[in-house]
């Protein structure tokens, strides 16, 4: 045959699109494996009130000036996550809309890495702006996220969510042993409203620095709020913290945020709750514990507070248990009225300040769940499949699930009585019949061997 009557299809280079498969349908990997991905997995948390309808939010590329992801509206009263893949290396800002200019009250919203790490958290802040809220001047976040941290190994001095600092209390950065202040390294400290009524960053080094006359490198991990007279931290008022070092003349990313609140005065009743920052060594937030041997929570430490009082509470107030300690630390481990294995606890915490003569009131609700199989360890019932995620949340009668292995999954009530197994495939997101469910919460758990995951859902 001339090459001239070869077919259209063959001519057009089909032929060799053709051969890269079997006649059978199967492709060899090496054909058909799918391109390297050039983008990171963010997640976009939103916490609706009763008009979700009204809220939206985009992200826009730094440097093109033209958006990249957007979502919303959202169903009132409602927890919404999506994941958006950011090209890596770039830079970009997140802005929130309500379309009926009154913010999300209540609710909020929050952005976290790939890595679980939070670089903006609005969250429970959602009424203290109008119909737009974002970072002022156009700033925003960089793909990767820095390593720097605040200084968590002292939570009751330089924790996340402290919401009680003083003009002269210091935020304290975790030090960087690469940091030489003989080259003039140090660390910023960047403080600013998720709303964009205040930026500031302020850089410090060892041998340059506010509050201290010697050269001790560490010196620059301490920020006293007190020290900014130009452009002074605003008072009352939520504020993301992040820190970033400069080596040998060049800035690193700013790693995740904390939720900080600078008071015009000392609290006279200051409410806490359990640690609820996924990077915080003390995290207790939507964790599974033990009961009976030496698992711990922590609640957030306040300044001049004297005891903690717990309150354990299943779904419905079936259950209430109150236990006090003389530290913001408890031992899961007392012989009346003890936590049931298998059972989910709505837990919250009420400080006192005078000896537990009087109490405070007690502060927002963080689940714990108690499984005293021979695996169980402190975990975070997420942590461990950073990427286990289920949508849509309010389901009907299909959940999908992505980030699920080659593993063992099941569905609880939250009165532990498993409902629904399964085996994941591990090969993407999985499609699951939750139709025999009646309409409530649930527990949706993967296991591989001592790790464990689980998260809540709810079905409509």
């Amino acid at each position: 045959m001339a090459a001239s009557a070869l077919p259209s299809w063959l001519l057009a280079g089909l032929l060799v699109a053709a051969s890269a498969a079997h006649l059978n349908g199967t492709c060899p990997p090496e054909a058909c494996a799918p391109p390297p991905r050039t983008c990171s997995d963010w997640k976009v948390i939103v916490d609706t009130d009763d008009d979700g309808d009204e809220i939206t939010w985009e992200v826009i590329d730094a440097a093109s000036g033209l958006p990249v992801a957007s979502g919303g509206p959202y169903m009132d009263h409602s927890h919404n996550e999506q994941i958006i893949c950011l090209t890596a290396g770039g830079c970009y800002r997140l802005t929130v809309h309500d379309s009926g200019g009154d913010g999300i009250d209540p609710g909020g919203y929050a952005l976290e890495a790939p890595t679980g790490a939070r670089v903006i958290d609005n969250s429970g802040n959602g009424s203290t702006y109008g119909s737009t809220s974002a970072i002022m001047n156009n700033l925003g976040f960089c793909d990767p996220v820095g390593a720097d941290r605040p200084l968590n190994s002292q939570p009751q001095s330089a924790s996340c969510s402290r919401l009680d600092y003083l003009t002269n209390d210091y935020f304290i950065a975790t030090p960087n042993p690469a940091v030489n202040p003989a080259n003039g390294d140090g660390y910023q400290f960047w403080i600013f409203d998720p709303n964009g009524t205040y930026t500031r960053r302020v850089f410090q080094t060892g041998t340059l620095y506010n509050g201290w006359s010697d050269t001790d490198p560490n010196d620059a991990c301490y920020l006293r709020f007190g020290w900014l007279q130009t452009n002074p931290v605003p008072l009352n008022v939520l504020l993301n913290l992040a820190v970033r070092t400069k080596i040998n003349g060049v800035y690193g990313n700013f790693g995740a945020v904390c939720q900080v609140k600078v008071l015009n005065a000392p609290p006279s009743c200051s409410p806490t709750r359990l640690v609820d920052q996924p990077l915080h060594p003390n995290f207790s937030c939507g964790v599974t514990r033990m009961f009976g041997a030496a698992d711990q929570i922590h609640a957030i430490s306040l300044s001049g507070a004297t005891d903690y009082r717990f309150r354990f509470e299943t779904d419905g107030g079936g259950f209430v248990r109150q236990i006090a300690s003389n530290g913001s630390s408890l031992t899961l481990n007392w012989l009346t009225l003890p936590l049931q294995d298998a059972s989910i606890y709505d837990v919250t915490v009420a400080p006192s300040f005078n000896g537990g003569i009087s109490w405070c009131p007690y502060g927002p609700v963080c689940q714990v769940m108690i499984d005293n199989t021979p695996s169980a360890a402190p975990r975070s019932m997420s942590a461990s499949t950073a990427a286990l995620s289920l949508f849509p949340v309010p389901c009907t009668n299909a959940l999908q699930v992505e980030g699920l292995g080659p593993v063992p999954w099941r569905i609880r009530d939250l009165q532990g009585r498993t409902l629904l197994t399964g085996q994941g495939h591990g090969l993407g997101p999985e499609t699951l019949d939750v139709s025999s469910l009646a309409s409530g919460s649930y527990v949706f758990s993967a296991e591989d061997g001592p790790e464990k995951a689980s998260v809540r859902f709810v079905k409509e």
